[in-house]
């Protein structure tokens, strides 16, 4: 097992170092200090982050809420290139790490796992952000 206070992590999609953090329940996890990337892993999943050791201390992070992150990284998607459809009643959104999952997003609620537990998810960030485009324009 690892002392999580002495290890450090890189971010397993951009190499960054990871950051330790709380979940919103208050469980660890370890956070992307890359702001355009924010992946955010489970402490003791390794499954979801690469071990590399980091030579630097990781860049502190800057406390931010759960809706701010999904919506950085809503922004992010969506500036990237990211197409949402919409169909009645609801919209289709892309998984931003597995492909061939598409998520619904229905009167504020997405079925993503984040978003059936209650959690701020960055699909509803993104329908979110899309619509309120849309009425400005």
């Amino acid at each position: 097992m690892h002392n999580h206070s002495t290890t450090r992590y890189t971010c397993r999609y951009c190499n960054s170092p990871m950051g330790e953090s709380r979940t919103p329940a208050g469980e660890p996890c370890y956070e992307c200090t890359n702001r355009a990337c924010q992946f955010v892993a489970m402490a003791g999943c390794e499954c979801s982050m690469n071990v590399a050791p980091v030579a630097a201390e990781p860049t502190p992070i800057a406390a931010r809420t759960a809706a701010e992150r999904a919506a950085d990284k809503a922004a992010y998607y969506l500036a990237t290139g990211l197409q949402i459809v919409e169909t009645r009643g609801a919209y289709l959104v892309p998984s931003g790490t597995r492909s061939n999952i598409i998520h619904r997003v229905q009167n504020g609620v997405c079925s993503c796992e984040a978003g059936q537990n209650g959690r701020s998810c960055w699909h509803v960030a993104a329908v979110d952000l899309v619509m309120t485009e849309q009425l400005a324009a």
